[in-house]
């Protein structure tokens, strides 16, 4: 019976869904070339003798030099191929590229003939792993889809193996297949053992016995959907491979695909094979169209193109939705070693860090970096609880990444997941640094791309960093390091307490440099902190040292002091319980412990935005000179009416839990809030919620639109809870924030005025 049609499309889907590169297993050194003897040693009396020797008489295997052939070993990915290949009489008719099998291997001819055919796939990172020797279960798939074997109604012939629970889904109906016609049979006790290795003299056995019913011919190439994608002309690390999507498949292409002059690529495992694309306006056969002249855009902005192979008499078709995004750079994250410390490895916690490479290009095309990362990893704390994740990257160069002047090594991707708008975070940086906090990271909007997967519109940002081109104060780590020998090895974390009795944590052994007066970066974090040194205030608050970040005793106790004077004089108060803003046992005002202007300014934008990580976490000081700094502005994704539970409401008061909690009650502290609130915030406030955020939604409405297919189209504003209904578009949720903030402004007039 000849079988030449090309893989059922519902199957060929199956596989690709179900992950047809299967489980590893150990790699073994590769078995000699079988050559053609005239006496096999050592296959008399075992239980595949007369179907080897019926190869071997046909000249099809042959044994080793010495004589064996070796029938208990268990057969290796190249072996099957060659085997295959020699049996069916397989062939290629143009040279093919396989990463670990060069055009010189003995088994070359045969692997490529298998991969172009379907029969034996090439893994995601380009490697076909000749050497890997192969399970049952995975030999009978690669059987069937050589002689095209398959079974109508597996479960009946499955029902009476004892371990077919152990069988694949995606080698259920192979494995049936040749149960119902006898190539197979299960063991005494009713075993298929589908995840033991297939032994050489098996898998000729079979082969064997199929051969005796069948001919064979060539099974026409797969159609795998990851066989279409789009490579940059500028640099081929920029791939995108189609992704499926509720059932369907989506090419999401970066602003640098032109949608009028598109080139899609076509895997080499359909050499030969003639590709039509069409739409519901025309068709094309060249691999460059113009998209728009084939289909009319829906209801997302993609367009629907079916492409179509054909060999021969036989064709299959299948439906893509192309979409293009808009105006932002997009950026392609590659694990160095993807099938075991990829992504979903990097997502199951920050400590699961990895190396890998990187290529950004802007939204014309043009490469903005292209080369190594040093490290890959998870970022955030209670939004890594979020499906969208946040990452962390550092280049093994440094690199202007936002074209903005600005060199840097280590880079934050934000996902913003409980943002509708996806602009928060970004305008609050924006708007510190209008407002005059010092030190703001810059941050932009990308495509992300890892490991070949859309993940979604991210936000782009260095990190807060004592640095020249971020927060350009004293690098007091770098005095350390110069005072310090093997400071990176330097010392154990202690604990002590300092003299107003809280606890403090430092590193054992470090050296201060001369002047510790200028270059710490501070963050409060709720009540404990979780860098290696960290203090707490009276009022149980923790406060991390971020920078340096190993730092002595003395230190530590310098700061951790100041901090808990300038806390204590925030909280201070008068016999008639008036608050002073005077510490009450070193007789300094408040001010003498910290820049007031800087924190009138912060306490402003964390009062517009109702930032609920304001003065729990994220929350920034840097010491220049003795006194204490607020900024920069870091992670204000939860603001604008987004809550950790609930959305919160233009009215809702912000919580105060430290320092600033005490001295909106001090007059002087109200009077310079008042005074920048008068002259310059509320201004500037009306042209973030008028202006600029509709600004910056015209930017992102076209990677908006890509990220609202891979993520909850329901928009969502609190991580928990929406308040749009369903049907909402992307500017309902801009309008909502827009309106917020005015109605933020009115609640604020009415609260200074009696300031």
């Amino acid at each position: 019976m000849k079988k030449a049609v090309i893989t059922g499309l519902a199957i060929c889907l199956a596989l690709f869904l179900c992950c047809c590169a299967l489980d590893e297993a150990p790699e073994l050194e590769p078995a000699p070339e079988p050559i053609q003897e005239h006496v096999l040693t050592d296959i008399s009396g075992t239980e595949f003798e007369n179907e080897i020797l019926y190869w071997f008489n046909k000249g099809v295997i042959g044994g080793y030099p010495d004589g064996t052939f070796l029938p208990d070993r268990p057969i290796t990915r190249a072996e099957a191929a060659k085997l295959i290949s020699s049996v069916s009489g397989f062939t290629l008719q143009s040279a093919l590229g396989i990463a670990d099998v060069s055009p010189e291997s003995w088994c070359y001819d045969a692997v490529a003939a298998s991969t172009v055919h379907g029969i034996m796939k090439i893994y995601a990172d380009g490697t076909f792993r000749p050497d890997r020797t192969i399970t049952r279960q995975e030999a009978m798939v690669i059987i069937c889809r050589a002689s095209g074997l398959s079974s109508d109604s597996p479960e009946p012939a499955l029902e009476n193996i004892t371990d077919a629970e152990d069988i694949k889904s995606w080698a259920r109906e192979s494995v049936a297949a040749l149960l119902e016609r006898s190539m197979i049979s299960p063991d005494a006790d009713g075993r298929i053992r589908p995840l033991e290795e297939m032994s050489r003299g098996e898998f000729a056995a079979i082969l064997a016995r199929i051969d005796k019913t069948l001919e064979w011919a060539p099974p026409s190439a797969v159609f795998d959907p990851s066989y279409v994608s789009w490579v940059s002309d500028a640099n081929p690390g920029a791939a995108v491979k189609p992704q499926a999507v509720a059932g369907e498949y989506w090419l999401f292409l970066p602003s640098s695909a032109d949608r009028r002059s598109l080139s899609l690529s076509i895997s080499d495992n359909l050499l030969g094979a003639e590709f039509t694309f069409s739409g519901n306006k025309g068709s094309a056969s060249s691999m460059l169209f113009d998209v728009t002249e084939l289909a009319d855009p829906e209801d997302s902005g993609e367009y629907v193109i079916t492409v179509t192979v054909s060999e021969g008499s036989s064709s299959v078709s299948l439906d893509y939705r192309l979409i293009f995004s808009e105006k932002v750079s997009a950026v392609f994250l590659t694990s160095a070693e993807p099938e075991t410390a990829g992504r979903s490895f990097v997502e199951l916690g920050k400590e699961n860090a990895v190396t890998g490479s990187m290529t950004m290009l802007s939204s014309d095309g043009s490469v903005i970096y292209s080369g190594g990362l040093s490290q890959i990893r998870l970022r955030g704390n209670s939004t890594t609880y979020y499906p969208k994740k946040s990452y962390q990257i550092k280049l093994e160069k440094k690199a202007d990444l936002l074209e903005m002047s600005q060199r840097s090594k280590t880079w934050t991707l934000l996902a913003q997941y409980a943002d509708a708008t996806l602009i928060r975070d970004k305008l609050c940086k924006d708007f510190a640094a209008d407002l005059g906090i010092y030190g703001n990271p810059d941050a932009g909007w990308v495509d992300l791309y890892y490991d070949g997967a859309y993940r979604g519109t991210y936000e782009l940002s260095e990190k807060v960093k004592v640095d020249p081109n971020v927060l350009y104060i004293p690098d007091l780590e770098k005095e350390y390091e110069r005072v310090n020998e093997n400071y990176e090895e330097t010392g154990a974390p202690v604990d002590s307490v300092n003299k107003y009795g809280t606890e403090l944590h430092f590193t054992d052994g470090v050296i201060d440099p001369p002047d510790i007066t200028s270059g710490f970066l501070l963050e409060e974090n709720h009540y404990k902190g979780d860098e290696v040194c960290w203090f707490k205030t009276t009022r149980g608050r923790a406060v991390n040292v971020k920078s340096p970040e190993k730092v002595s005793e003395a230190a530590m106790i310098y700061i951790s002091e100041l901090y808990q004077e300038l806390e204590d004089a925030a909280y201070a108060q008068d016999s008639a319980g008036r608050y002073t803003g005077v510490n009450p046992v070193t007789g300094k005002d408040y001010s003498e412990y910290v820049d007031v202007d800087s924190l009138a300014r912060m306490y402003l934008i964390y009062y517009f935005s109702n930032n609920q990580d304001a003065y729990v976490q994220s929350t920034f000081y840097f010491l220049y000179a003795g006194k204490l700094y607020a900024g920069p502005m870091w992670d204000s994704d939860q603001s604008f009416g987004i809550g950790w539970s609930e959305p919160t409401l233009p009215s809702d008061e912000l919580r105060f839990d430290h320092i600033v909690g005490g001295l909106v009650n001090v007059p002087s502290f109200r009077e310079a809030v008042k005074s920048i609130y008068d002259t310059e915030f509320r201004s500037l406030a009306l042209t973030y919620a008028n202006e600029r955020l509709w600004e910056y939604a015209d930017l992102i409405s076209g990677t908006e639109r890509l990220n609202h297919v891979v993520w909850p189209k329901y928009f969502t504003v609190s991580g928990v809870k929406s308040v749009f209904p369903e049907g909402s578009v992307y500017a309902d949720t801009v309008s909502y924030a827009s309106d917020w903030m005015i109605e933020r402004i009115s609640y604020m007039d009415a609260k200074l005025a009696d300031w």
